[in-house]
């Protein structure tokens, strides 16, 4: 059986920082994206200094491009397009009607023959081995699936990696055929900082002049409509320890309004309190919550603390979506692999840490300062000097540092409209 090959590929190369996203399109100046019709709502940019384009299902029309735009990642994904295409011409690929039965190491089943075909012509496995049993390969080969298919990798044949493997192979190719489109606007920025978030990975990644100094688990918005993150660039300017969380309305109306009216106490055992705009408090026992449904003339706001649903720190790149990157006290769904339940705000496993390197050269605030800081539960707003690019990007699938390819799920359902462009 023929199996992908590998590429020849400099080992250092990283992939995430070639997911900056031509977003501001500065190469170029102007460039004009037309909808292909109204129902799109596709708007053009106009200038170089537009943070976001809005686009629905991203979909793109065919540009003019030199070769300024093309991106490492861009000939990578091509050359695994390949691949997979003579994979699908051989007939490497067939599909098999697994049970959903749990398999583990040690156990023994026909099954197991069929499925190490396919991982062998992945390279998930090493070495040809078409044996029924559940051996240390099979189980390293199934950890390298699960871990490239954004699958929790524990190494066992259960119900979601046997579904991923019964896809027939022209999912995979399509999907390469997406994200090559996609990385048409991409570039690679070689020197400084930058923290970029691939939104279908749930990650983000910190790089300095093009080395990865460390990843972060994130939990994005929420897939319905008016939760999604938005995809778009910006800047990060300020960092805020034990920041005031400020209740956007539409949470206020469809949540903290009804909370309060079954509980009481719910403002008191949540430390949050009203406020007129010019942030004076407001009593709540001189406020008649009943008469409330669709408005309400305050502002609530939860004070700083442990129990603050921003926890100990967020950092803002001011933005008109109001959408920021904050710390969390519902660390448990970190645990998930496919984390999306914010309203659209990007939460950070461990927020320190990229604390600690936006304030790394800022001499005015050492350690000591900071620690006091936290010691405190004070909020504090400190500016930084120096802005550090910030690119939220949407990649369902890439080649990594090893040459490997990775596919994640299409979390927001965008590839089905590229697709589809592509198509015609």
């Amino acid at each position: 059986m023929n199996r992908i090959k590998k590429s020849k590929i400099s080992p250092r190369f990283n992939f995430f920082i070639s997911l900056i996203t031509l977003f501001t399109f500065s190469v170029v100046g102007f460039i004009f994206i037309k909808a292909e019709s109204q129902k799109t709502n596709i708007h053009s940019i106009k200038n170089s200094n537009s943070k976001f384009i809005s686009y629905k299902n991203n979909i793109f029309q065919q540009i003019p491009f030199d070769s300024s735009f093309y991106s490492e990642q861009y000939t990578l994904l091509n050359e695994k397009l390949i691949e997979y295409e003579n994979l699908a011409k051989e007939n490497q690929w067939k599909i098999n009607s697994y049970k959903n039965e749990k398999l583990l190491f040690g156990d023994s089943s026909i099954i197991i023959s069929t499925i190490k075909k396919q991982l062998y012509s992945l390279q998930d496995l090493r070495e040809k081995n078409s044996s029924p049993f559940f051996d240390s390969s099979f189980y390293f080969a199934l950890k390298s699936y699960q871990l490239r298919n954004g699958l929790i990798d524990d190494g066992t044949l259960n119900k979601n990696t046997i579904h991923s493997l019964q896809k027939p192979l022209v999912e995979f190719i399509n999907k390469i055929r997406v994200n090559i489109e996609r990385c048409r606007f991409l570039y690679l920025n070689q020197k400084g900082d930058n923290i970029i978030v691939n939104l279908p990975d749930f990650h983000l990644f910190t790089y300095h002049d093009k080395e990865l100094l460390y990843s972060n688990k994130v939990v994005i918005g929420k897939a319905a409509n008016e939760t999604k993150t938005k995809i778009f660039n910006d800047s990060i300017e300020y960092v805020v320890f034990w920041p005031y969380w400020n209740i956007p309305k539409n949470i206020i109306i469809k949540e903290t309004l009804p909370a309060i009216k079954k509980n009481r106490n719910y403002l008191i055992e949540n430390k949050m309190e009203v406020t007129n705009q010019n942030g004076q408090i407001i009593p709540s026992e001189n406020i008649y919550w009943s008469r409330y449904l669709k408005t309400f003339p305050y502002l609530i706001r939860q004070r700083p603390g442990d129990k603050n649903t921003l926890g100990k720190v967020k950092f803002l790149f001011p933005n008109r979506f109001s959408i920021y990157i904050h710390d969390t006290p519902e660390k448990k769904l970190f645990l998930k692999p496919i984390r999306a339940y914010s309203h659209g705000c990007i939460r950070l496993e461990n927020p320190l840490l990229l604390a600690s390197f936006l304030l790394r050269n800022e001499t005015r605030y050492p350690k000591s300062y900071l620690n006091k800081i936290l010691k405190k539960q004070k909020q504090t707003y400190i500016k930084l000097r120096q802005k550090t690019p910030l690119f939220i990007t949407y990649l369902t699938c890439w080649v990594d540092s090893q040459n490997q390819i990775q596919f994640r799920p299409d979390i927001y359902q965008l590839d089905y409209a590229i697709l589809s462009r592509l198509s015609k």
